[in-house]
């Protein structure tokens, strides 16, 4: 937990107050799309009052590592060589 504040602190990541069922209807809109399942990202942009006042109430939360939108992950696999990913289909990932 100490690190996941610690990313929180530095702006990487943030608490994602979201429910099973708000995940669930996210992940049902974009598959009715035809786009790939990813968080939507409702949380990212909260303020800090926002924030609060769900930690005030005891909600409970995750925290999410905040994925750059329009960049390219590349990686050298071992098995399969070079391979890729856009970060548009990655979406913000529980840590």
């Amino acid at each position: 937990k100490q690190l996941a504040l610690q990313l929180v602190e530095s702006k990487h990541a943030y608490p994602c107050f979201c429910t099973d069922a708000e995940l669930e209807a996210m992940k049902a809109e974009l598959e009715e799309k035809k786009l790939p399942p990813k968080y939507m990202g409702k949380w990212n942009t909260a303020s800090a009052e926002e924030v609060e006042a769900e930690l005030a109430k005891g909600t409970p939360h995750t925290y999410r590592f905040r994925v750059p939108e329009g960049e390219r992950v590349e990686i050298d696999d071992l098995i399969r060589g070079k391979v890729g990913w856009d970060t548009n289909t990655l979406g913000d990932f529980v840590l």
